[in-house]
């Protein structure tokens, strides 16, 4: 056995990299993809930010024409003040170099004695999540909670109903934590932990909503038409930089553990059932499988044979050359966007409105809402990215949103009842429609930059 163990390392010696190395790279792509990505909700974090720093936390909108009386619990209104001063003190690069160490400092909890491809595989997989994003907090929160509860010292996990005060008022993904903490309480037959669950449920009412806070998370999560609308929530892991890690892990867990009925109920199973249901899981899933995964490896490779025949070697130097070309061509897609981080933004249509206002309000797509808060704080918006699943006066906002594409009389309606004299949507098929209906009706194009057309009434 020895020799087998002997010359497996030797075959495997490729995967072992100096932590310094490995953890550099990762945080330089996590940097560099912060730099250079702005999340679309990134505008309305930033202004919730300064309103709360120089106001106070609003009962309701202040941001849309449409839902002024909403009463908006915004469960990142910490995580947004923080934002906002980096952002005030630093730029967007002093927030790269923040959310970029975040993120780092999660995978380096969770994996810092793991294989170093296999990490920056991890690492490709979640980049499409990653960013100057507020999830940054969950991931991280989670890594927490499972180094605490992992720990040899049992002293550290007094602490838990602390992070979870903080972890409550920075983003609502502490309502998973819960959950995986009291997963973890039960298959560990803990009362300590059963006890300290019920210890940060308690805490998490401390904050400047109450028990309203809960009741915006069960709307969202319980929200089944997010499935098919909200690109990070739709339910199949159609995100392809994941699949070459998702293969590592599923070939390892079915090969050693598969047919172990118990295996299936581990939390990097459980956790990936749950990114197939939502690809925002991915991340978490990612992050606390890497543990596991890496055990998988190490133990198909102690399962190689001793003496390994051309065609196995040939096999395994063809999945070593094919997952290097695949880490390459992520890196590249990833990564193959442009400098100006807002190319992809109506920045010529903003220009425009700046030196000549709407006579009356602005109807956007949804997927420029927070920009539009952002870069033209004068305005109010007809929708942006935190309304999915809100609803006043019987009817769902974002239902009311797409309506207004395909029914020609109650676009004229909405546009009538909220004094809609400017439009702003890309310009491509699926919105032409309309636009070339308003053109016919009357309306005049005002701008055209960046894939969106403006027209004015």
């Amino acid at each position: 056995m020895g020799q087998k163990i002997s010359e497996t390392k030797k075959l495997f010696r490729w995967l072992h990299w100096p932590p310094l190395l490995t953890f550099s790279l990762v945080f330089i792509l996590f940097f560099v993809l912060s730099y250079l990505k702005l999340d679309p909700d990134f505008g309305w974090h930033l202004m919730s930010g300064d309103y709360f720093v120089h106001h106070a936390i609003p009962a309701t909108d202040i941001f849309t024409y449409t839902a002024s009386d909403f009463p908006w619990v915004n469960h990142e209104w910490l995580s947004d003040i923080i934002l906002y001063y980096l952002y005030s003190f630093g730029g967007y690069t002093l927030l790269a170099l923040v959310y970029a160490s975040l993120w780092t400092l999660a995978f380096f909890l969770v994996a810092r004695k793991s294989y170093g491809p296999l990490i920056i595989l991890g690492v490709l997989a979640v980049l499409p999540f990653a960013g100057i994003r507020a999830v940054t907090w969950t991931v991280l929160g989670v890594v927490l909670v499972y180094r605490i509860v992992q720990a040899r010292d049992r002293r550290w996990r007094y602490i838990l109903p602390l992070l979870f005060l903080l972890w409550a008022n920075i983003h609502g993904g502490f309502a998973i934590g819960l959950v995986l903490l009291g997963y973890w309480a039960i298959v560990k037959r803990s009362k300590q932990l059963l006890l300290l669950l019920g210890g940060s449920i308690l805490v998490t009412f401390i904050n400047p909503y109450g028990v309203d806070l809960y009741v915006e998370i069960f709307r969202t999560t319980l929200d089944g038409s997010l499935r098919w609308v909200i690109n990070e929530w739709v339910p199949i892991g159609s995100v392809w930089q994941t699949i070459a890690y998702v293969a590592i892990w599923g070939a390892g867990f079915l090969l050693l553990l598969g047919k172990k009925w118990r295996s299936y109920l581990q939390v990097d199973v459980l956790l990936f059932f749950a990114a197939l249901s939502s690809i925002r899981h991915y991340p978490l899933f990612v992050v606390l499988s890497l543990p596991y995964t890496t055990e998988y490896v190490k133990e198909l490779a102690i399962k190689i044979p001793t003496t390994i025949d051309t065609s196995r070697r040939n096999v395994i130097w063809f999945v070593i050359v094919v997952i290097t070309l695949f880490v390459g061509w992520t890196g590249y897609d990833v990564y193959a966007i442009s400098p100006n981080r807002e190319d992809y933004y109506p920045v010529h249509a903003v220009t425009y409105l700046e030196q000549h206002p709407c006579k009356g309000n602005l109807f956007n797509e949804y997927g420029i809402g927070g920009y539009l808060i952002w870069k033209l704080p004068g305005y109010k918006v007809y929708i942006d990215g935190r309304m999915p699943s809100w609803e006043g006066g019987g009817h769902k906002y974002m239902s009311d949103y797409t309506k207004i594409f395909t029914d020609a009389s109650f676009r004229d309606g909405q546009f009538a009842v909220h004094n809609i004299t400017c439009v702003l949507v890309p310009i491509n098929t699926n919105r032409s429609s309309m636009t070339q209906q308003l053109i016919r009706n009357g309306w005049h194009t005002a701008n055209k930059g960046e894939g969106y057309i403006l027209l004015e009434k």
